[in-house]
């Protein structure tokens, strides 16, 4: 019942491991975005903007996954909401978790479902609380780094001392209160995974102190793909040619250094930690990303792009969170 309500919308199951079946084809029609009120939103502004804002010409204005997006933003939101009803969902990672969390309040929005912001701070603050329909509360930790896992024999990416780091005390409080914890360490770190795997795993140890808590439930997200031009065709940041500007279709299936940390470190529990892999839905998607000029690692916002993200993710928390 539940799969079918998605029509031509193809999910795969591979024991815990959830993914987006399917590929970008051309429309005829544009997509467009959500309504001027959804776009105008306070919380909703971004500076990686619209894809409807792009050139005319740009594929992302014609190209859809595998159905038109519109006629099931709907039924996807039905789905999430019915997945995490009565549930407080923590979402932990960096700035494209926070895309992730801002794309989803933008299909609330647009779908008409009522909301109230917890934190009105600014859009680019840490914490974000979301009481989604008066009976989901969402929240966003976002973070570039953990700052007490221990570094010992591990030398980090050097890194602004300004950028954003969650301490324990701020981890622990928060997966404290949470009944789903879906976490990414990020695309920071990309060159040294000893460092990935030290903080996957303190962050899993945090997690695992409430695994015993009747109803809790944890997932991993998979890391977004990018599409930099690149040496060798990999579309990763690190192999990426400085001298060519855009963004570029991959060569190969999309590969991160952090896959192989986050399978071991999910596979340590038992049961294994499900996880959300994009990467069916992404890896073809070059041409959605950031407006702004050579970032190929943030996506620009249309319902094409997150509407069948939001389907994924209900699909993985329905079959992995459901007592």
């Amino acid at each position: 019942m539940f799969a079918a309500l998605f029509g031509t919308l193809m999910f795969k199951t591979n024991a815990t491991r959830f993914s987006l079946q399917g590929s970008w084809t051309f429309s005829n029609s544009t997509q467009g975005s959500w309504t001027q009120t959804t776009r105008h939103h306070p919380f909703a502004k971004s500076f990686h903007g619209f894809c409807s804002d792009k050139p005319e010409q740009d594929s992302s204005n014609t190209l859809i996954f595998d159905h038109d997006s519109a006629s099931t933003q709907a039924v996807a939101i039905e789905s999430f909401l019915n997945a995490v009803s009565g549930k407080r969902v923590l979402f932990l990672g960096d700035s494209l978790t926070l895309q992730i969390f801002a794309a989803f309040l933008m299909i609330f929005r647009d779908g008409g479902i009522g909301m109230t912001m917890l934190d009105n701070k600014p859009f680019s603050t840490t914490r974000k609380i979301l009481v989604v329909n008066g009976s989901v509360t969402m929240r966003l930790l976002e973070f570039y780094r953990l700052k007490d896992v221990n570094m010992t024999g591990v030398v980090p990416e050097s890194f602004d001392p300004g950028v954003l780091q969650l301490s324990d005390h701020v981890l622990e409080a928060a997966v404290s209160q949470a009944d789903i914890v879906i976490a990414n360490i990020g695309l920071h770190h990309w060159y040294d995974t000893r460092f990935q795997a030290l903080e996957m795993q303190h962050l899993q140890q945090i997690i695992n102190r409430k695994r015993t808590t009747q109803g809790f439930c944890s997932l991993w997200r998979s890391t977004l793909p990018q599409h930099f031009p690149s040496l060798h065709g990999t579309g990763l940041f690190g192999d990426r040619l400085p001298t060519v500007s855009g963004c570029a279709p991959l060569n190969r299936t999309w590969t991160h250094p952090s896959e192989d940390v986050i399978e071991h470190v999910r596979k340590m529990q038992k049961p294994e930690t499900p996880l959300i892999d994009m990467t069916s839905l992404l890896e073809g998607a070059s041409a959605f990303h950031s407006t702004k000029k050579n970032d190929c690692s943030h996506w620009c916002f249309t319902p094409s792009l997150f509407v069948p993200m939001l389907s994924l993710f209900a699909e993985a928390i329905q079959k992995s969170c459901t007592n």
